[in-house]
């Protein structure tokens, strides 16, 4: 938590948290940008994860959300953003060649969903 929760909400929070070790809410943590949203009761919660695997399975390609996690991960461990810009594009690069970045401007094209 040392390393992780610092770089997620600063080190000024970062330090109340891990030394005080107090219980801290949601609402107290709503701008911490920990969280996108909290829902009423495990029911809401399990149909907002639903829902939103939902919109990244219509709308998202599976090589995208995968380089991208792969990538949002790198770069949270690399403190060289010369190197994050040259990453992005060579991936891009390697990217624009594929099957799946055509369905997308494809789909965009003719305005329809694309087919992942």
């Amino acid at each position: 938590m040392s390393w992780t929760l610092p770089r997620l909400v600063g080190v000024t929070r970062a330090n109340d948290l891990l030394l005080s070790g107090r219980i801290v809410t949601g609402a107290e943590t709503a701008d911490w940008g920990l969280w996108n949203g909290v829902e009423a009761d495990g029911v809401q919660t399990l149909a907002a994860a639903q829902a939103y695997a939902q919109l990244l399975a219509a709308s998202t390609g599976p090589n995208a959300v995968t380089v991208t996690k792969q990538q949002l991960a790198a770069d949270l461990l690399r403190h060289d953003p010369a190197a994050s810009v040259r990453d992005s594009i060579r991936l891009l690069d390697v990217s624009m060649g594929t099957a799946e970045y055509a369905e997308g401007v494809a789909a965009l094209r003719e305005k329809r969903p694309p087919n992942f």
